[in-house]
């Protein structure tokens, strides 16, 4: 008898006696077995598939719900920095208008200490230096005087000692008041530091010949070009109340 070099059932020639039912039994249980595997094979494949797609969609539906916690807390989050940020809004609002109001009141103070003091006879530098000065009589020109004499300048931006006179125009300077940052934005054509803020008012005392600043550094008096310089800034004062001088 020859043997099969295949995995298939070999059946010998001959073999099947259709009067044998032994045989036929045999041959029939053994078709009965291997259908009965297959089914059991097909049965746990099947069953083993719809356990992947449970745990598959069991996942799915997990993912949606930690999808939709995760939305929720976001808008819970946005709707809390929403809050958060116009209430911070709302009192740096407030705090703005406080600090306006104020503004306009010192801005207020501010003027009235100017305009309350017609003339001066004494204007006094950040630096602490103290000069003598004059109004001339029927306008807003000072003459500065120095060792009995009054300070002079020219169009050459030079400056010098000389004779007083109420006629000679080159002795000449105005008081030019910086209460706000407007007004010194309009003397120095740019916008103030906070530093220069602090320092508000003072007077800056020009030349109307040049257009100079009146200066005084280590002692020294002269003209300059106008900077933001305590030497350069000068509150008036009377001299019949030292203490209305401004502040």
């Amino acid at each position: 008898m020859s043997q099969s070099t295949s995995n298939v059932i070999y059946i010998p020639p001959n073999y099947i006696n259709p009067s044998d039912t032994t045989s036929q039994n045999a041959i029939k249980n053994l078709i009965i077995d291997i259908q009965t595997k297959k089914d059991l094979l097909s049965e746990n494949y099947n069953n083993k598939l719809i356990d992947i797609q449970n745990k598959f969609y069991e996942h799915r539906y997990d993912d949606k719900l930690l999808q939709a916690e995760l939305d929720k807390e976001i808008q819970n989050q946005i709707s809390n920095d929403t809050i958060d940020a116009n209430n911070l809004f709302l009192d740096n609002t407030q705090k703005m208008q406080d600090i306006i109001k104020l503004s306009n009141e010192v801005k207020q103070m501010q003027t009235s200490l100017m305009n309350n003091v017609k003339t001066y006879d004494h204007i006094k530098s950040l630096n602490g230096q103290q000069l003598t000065i004059s109004n001339i009589e029927n306008t807003n020109d000072y003459r500065i005087h120095i060792n009995n004499k009054c300070l002079s300048t020219d169009t050459n931006n030079n400056y010098k000692i000389s004779t007083c006179n109420n006629n000679d125009f080159s002795q000449r300077f105005t008081i030019n008041p910086v209460i706000d940052n407007n007004s010194y934005t309009k003397e120095y054509n740019f916008n103030p530091q906070l530093s220069e803020i602090r320092s508000y008012p003072y007077n800056l005392v020009k030349s109307k010949l040049n257009g100079l600043c009146l200066e005084e550094s280590n002692g020294s008096v002269f003209v300059n070009k106008c900077q933001s310089l305590n030497g350069q800034k000068w509150r008036g004062m009377q001299s019949k109340n030292k203490q209305n001088c401004q502040k």
